[in-house]
């Protein structure tokens, strides 16, 4: 599990240096700035859980369970 998330630390600081230069290019560098760290840190977050074993709840299932409960009423 350690090499695991050792290896995930890696590859985002990999992903984040190979795109860092095109961020720094564009005009509106902080809302950019800010959508894309939120997502860099929305699928650390993901990739985390599923190392743990902790996957999140699919939204099949959260569709599934509010389909159920709306027809139960």
């Amino acid at each position: 599990m350690a090499l695991l998330l050792v290896l995930l630390i890696v590859g985002i600081c990999i992903i984040i240096l190979i795109d860092r230069p095109r961020i720094l290019e564009v005009n509106d560098k902080k809302r950019i700035s800010i959508i894309y760290y939120t997502l860099i840190s929305m699928g650390f977050i993901i990739n985390f859980l599923l190392i743990i074993d902790k996957a999140p709840t699919s939204p099949a299932i959260i569709i599934k369970k509010i389909v159920k409960y709306v027809l139960e009423v």
